[in-house]
């Protein structure tokens, strides 16, 4: 690895010497140098350049101090929203897309009973949220949330409100201005639930948006005084969508309380730990670490085995997100955690650590973890086994197709717990991009004959799929739809799947990975990550209470098409012809 950033520093000292200041970005973004980054945004007079660098900085989620107002505009992400939207005004996709035209009902064969008689309810309208929350995304506007608002909330039981209010945050995504003064007056109803759901959308609609006035922090550090565990929740995930990856110090101080203490609820410790790590992602802070070792060494051996346990793990992986041998010390104290979990983190600390590296010894270490044939409750980190293999070997395309044949192998002759993990591991290898082999795999694995491997898979579809508007893809979910009419928990995981398909009206990307897949966008990954670990035990937590954090996707969500701008950022039109482009094409 040492050879590696040394000819990477030699690349950007050449380039910089030529004055290719972009090219010489790219790699101070690669190497995560602050220091290179400041040289060549010092070094650099011109002033399209700049912007264009600026750019750059906002895409990968790289704060840099600059007193020009309009290049601090576009570095803190200021300008998103309106492009956006004016990318979606030219297209013609800005007016509402209502459910009905997303879901496509009339054409799902049900056999001898409707959908709407069968399935229940709540778990309808709570799936109708997410999709239109989801299909909507940053518009600004939908045809159910936010119109019917008054009508929808009511019809929802106590989560389902909370997912409601939180998704006004992904339609006003972005947009801090209006955006937050629509929000704002949810957090004064007078039910808990859609409160503590428009604290959440507060952080949401803040996602990768920074301000100098910073609008959101006060609300949600006001609510995490309030006695409701709910307001906590809300709190928690509005402060990790608005302040990730800025390693905030406030935000250090007033959660760390609720990770170690254990009289607080294992949801409350977990989600705050989670937050943390998101926050601090990469910055291997020795504080952050402390206090979510302690969290999870001073519980009790029962309460490990809660379904959100699982994020204590995820949270000190994504501290260490990509500093690879920074972890031997780490992995040392992990062992002082109760099995089964302690081997789980130690696994997640691993591949988070070197993930998108294409380290082979790491992967062929994932690969030895799924040897074992052990009962499955002993196997939790063998599942975070089979997601290390994708995360890891994710770096380049050669490694993308020995992943992908080493999970074909593990379908094969894998236990059961490592054959549920398989259809997120093939979702991590082509997030966003629905390459046809791994299309065809999942879709077999749709109709396995285990209901998880089943549930997993069409997740994954829509993990694959997610802002791809992909109409083959749309039929085999509207098939699934037929085919599970009879499941309310299966049924749910197709509309969730279609939501994802259509997300932003195929204006969206889910794919951390960027820059001719020679950047990684660490905030993105983090949020892509906290959504497959809901996924690896969906029955009790995406089914259960714990749905609302499908919302971590809004981390990873970027604009998936190339918006041009003029020297004063007023949008231009732009004939482009890519290699990506190339790509989604041919397949």
């Amino acid at each position: 690895m040492e050879e590696y950033e040394a000819g990477l520093s030699v690349c950007y000292k050449i380039l910089r010497l030529r004055q290719a200041y972009p090219s010489a970005l790219r790699i101070a973004l690669k190497l995560n140098n602050h220091e290179y980054i400041g040289n060549i945004m010092k070094e650099c007079k011109d002033p399209v350049v700049l912007k264009q660098m600026a750019f750059m900085l906002a895409r990968q989620s790289v704060s840099y101090p600059v007193r020009k107002e309009e290049l601090a505009a576009i570095i803190n992400n200021q300008k998103l929203s309106e492009l956006y939207r004016g990318v979606a005004k030219d297209l013609q996709v800005l007016e509402p897309k209502s459910v009905e035209k997303i879901l496509k009902r009339n054409l799902e064969e049900t056999g001898r009973s409707s959908i709407n008689a069968v399935m229940d309810s709540a778990k309808k309208n709570l799936s109708e949220t997410y999709v239109s929350a989801f299909v909507n995304m940053g518009f600004g506007s939908d045809d159910l949330l936010t119109t019917k608002a008054a009508e929808w909330f009511p019809k929802n039981k106590d989560t389902g409100r909370f997912a409601a209010a939180a998704g006004l945050g992904l339609i006003h995504m972005w947009d801090i201005e209006e955006g937050l003064n629509t929000i704002d007056k949810y957090l004064y109803i007078p039910d808990d639930y859609i409160a503590a759901g428009a604290y959440c959308a507060q952080g949401i609609a803040c996602c990768r948006v920074r301000s100098e006035f910073d609008p959101a922090f006060h609300v949600l550090i006001e609510a995490l005084k309030k006695n409701k565990d709910i307001y906590k929740v809300g709190a928690i995930l509005g402060l990790s969508f608005a302040y990730a990856g800025t390693a905030k110090a406030e935000i250090l101080e007033a959660l760390i309380p609720l990770v170690i203490d254990t009289n607080y609820s294992m949801e409350i410790s977990a989600m705050a730990a989670l937050c943390l790590g998101v926050v601090f992602i990469g910055s291997c802070n020795p504080d952050v670490l402390n206090g979510i070792m302690q969290g999870m060494v001073e519980r009790e051996a029962p309460s490990l085995e809660h379904p959100l346990a699982r994020y204590f793990a995820l949270a000190l992986g994504l501290v260490f997100l990509g500093q690879q041998e920074k972890i031997e010390t780490t992995l040392e104290a992990v062992q002082l955690i109760p099995a089964p979990l302690g081997k789980f983190v130690g696994a997640t600390i691993v591949f988070c650590a070197y993930a998108n590296t294409g380290n082979v010894a790491k992967v062929q270490e994932m690969i030895q973890n799924c040897v074992e044939h052990l009962d499955e409750k002993d196997a939790l980190y063998q599942v975070a086994s089979v997601l290390g293999i994708a995360v890891i070997a994710n770096g380049e395309e050669i490694g993308n197709e020995m992943a992908f044949r080493t999970m074909t192998h593990l379908l094969q002759y894998g236990e059961p717990a490592i054959r549920r993990a398989v259809p997120l591991g093939l979702s991590l290898l082509s997030l966003s991009y629905a390459s046809i082999t791994t299309m065809d795999m999942l879709t077999k694995l749709t109709y396995d004959p285990d209901k998880e491997v089943a549930q997993a898979a069409i997740f994954g579809l829509g993990l694959i799929g997610a802002g791809t508007n992909n109409s083959r893809m749309a039929e085999v979910l509207r098939q699934l739809a037929g085919y599970s009419h009879k499941d309310n928990d299966t049924l749910f995981m197709v509309r969730i799947a279609q939501g994802l398909l259509q997300m932003g009206k195929g204006l969206v990307t889910l794919d951390p990975v960027h820059s001719d897949r020679f950047l990684v966008s660490q905030v993105g990954l983090a949020g892509i990550l906290a959504a497959v670990f809901a996924g690896t035990n969906l029955k009790n937590i995406v089914f259960g209470n714990y749905h609302y954090l499908l919302f971590y996707t809004a981390l990873a969500a970027s604009p998936r098409v190339c918006m041009t701008v003029r020297q004063l950022l007023t949008s231009s039109c732009t004939s482009i012809w890519s290699r990506y482009q190339c790509r989604q094409e041919w397949g």
